[in-house]
């Protein structure tokens, strides 16, 4: 039998800190698995915040196209003579997201027009009923009562209240998932000046032919005064244009 030789001091300390010593590897890997994990999760959700920008972006771009849409539209039914020209100053013309024969009851100055977009293919640039988000063309005026303010490009001052042509106002609300864009423009028809004394002298005839180019082009035969944006979740004015010749489509 083979006698145990006691240990000595030194391999009994030895032996006494090993567990000591695997303890604090364990709570080690601990710690740097937390670390890890709490790394991931910021990760994660700065992916989750940014995709959720990037949608949002996405929304407001397409409600601003659709309120594009909607002055344009305006624009095109005030071209084609849709819209009530009785110069009640009072006049408003709602375009409704409708077909002729289901559109909503409107009060006595007001005129309801529907859509020109296809059934059941509408831009969200207006609404099927009563609400703030309707495509309104009206009479720009000032004071009260209301005088219709008219552009005359040779009078002092040019927006006045008595000659020229009339100014229209245009709003259109554009909306997109949560996003909901504004846009308020006044226009008013260009007037064409003719130099027909010389054409009568020498009898010849008299030919449009830059108003038919702007045609062809699918220029507007509008001038356009004021063409602001707005942002309903940011009532700060975000982009204005005042007293120049934009053309839209």
């Amino acid at each position: 039998m083979t006698p145990v030789e006691p240990m000595n001091v030194k391999e009994r300390e030895m032996r006494n800190e090993r567990p000591h010593q695997e303890g604090m590897a364990l709570v080690l890997a601990i710690m740097v698995l937390l670390v890890l994990t709490v790394i991931g999760a910021a990760l994660m959700a700065n992916v989750n915040t940014e995709t959720k920008i990037s949608g949002l972006k996405v929304q407001d771009t397409q409600a601003l196209q659709a309120a594009e849409a909607g002055v344009q539209e305006a624009l095109l039914r005030l071209r084609n003579g849709d819209v009530n020209d009785d110069m009640n100053p009072r006049r408003v013309t709602v375009i409704f997201n409708q077909v002729a024969g289901s559109l909503p009851p409107v009060g006595t100055d007001t005129t309801a027009i529907p859509t020109l977009q296809p059934t059941g293919a509408y831009l969200n640039y207006s609404t099927a009923n009563k609400s703030p988000g309707m495509l309104v063309v009206k009479y720009k005026t000032k004071g009260t009562p209301g005088v219709i303010q008219r552009y005359d490009d040779a009078a002092n001052p040019k927006i006045n209240g008595t000659t020229g042509n009339v100014i229209w106002s245009i709003t259109s609300t554009g909306t997109a998932g949560g996003a909901t864009r504004t846009i308020y423009t006044e226009v008013c028809r260009q007037r064409f000046n003719i130099l027909a004394r010389g054409a009568v002298t020498a009898q010849v005839g008299i030919q449009f032919k830059e108003a038919h180019k702007a045609k062809k082009a699918g220029n507007s035969p509008f001038k356009v005064f004021k063409f602001v944006i707005y942002d309903e979740m940011d009532p700060e004015l975000i982009y204005t244009e005042d007293d120049n010749d934009i053309q839209i489509g």
